[in-house]
């Protein structure tokens, strides 16, 4: 499933709320999401367990739910997903998957500085930050080994049973 298929899909599940509530309600949830992939990995690195990748492409599928609520309304991001012009430097991010925990901590920050931008009222800038939160979600996704179309079909299903 693609980005662009997968935003709707998610979406109608989603609360719907004024576009300020909208905004901090997608905001939150990928803090608490990321919040669960990092646990997920310090428990693996500190205290030895394994990491449950089935998990993982879970917390994802999560992060990706709530990028979808800000893609959702940034309609003109959604032509860029359809023309493929979404690139990833994948030379950068394969160097950093050597040092898979420091590159999510920093991927934590970069959507928390994101986030925060976000937060403000609706502006100029919003669209940029918004298209931030989807090239984040594609490195997490890249660093963490997780296939994004998977995360997104398992995300959609767990919605399904759940809704």
């Amino acid at each position: 499933m693609k980005f662009a298929d997968y935003i709707p899909l998610a979406m109608r599940t989603c609360k719907e709320l004024p576009p300020e509530e909208h905004i901090m309600h997608m905001a939150l949830g990928i803090a608490g999401e990321m919040g669960e992939i990092i646990d997920a990995l310090k428990k693996h690195h500190i205290y030895g367990k394994i990491l449950d990748q089935a998990n993982i492409v879970e917390e994802v599928g999560d992060v990706a739910y709530y990028v979808a609520g800000l893609m959702s309304m940034t309609p003109e991001l959604l032509e860029t997903l359809e023309d493929g012009q979404l690139i990833v430097d994948l030379e950068k991010l394969a160097a950093a998957q050597q040092h898979t925990l420091h590159s999510v901590l920093s991927l934590n920050f970069g959507f928390a500085t994101i986030i925060e931008e976000v937060l403000d009222p609706i502006g100029e800038g919003f669209v940029d930050h918004v298209e931030g939160c989807m090239y984040t979600l594609h490195a997490l996704a890249l660093l963490l080994n997780v296939n994004l179309e998977d995360a997104f079909d398992t995300n959609i299903k767990k919605l399904a049973k759940r809704y």
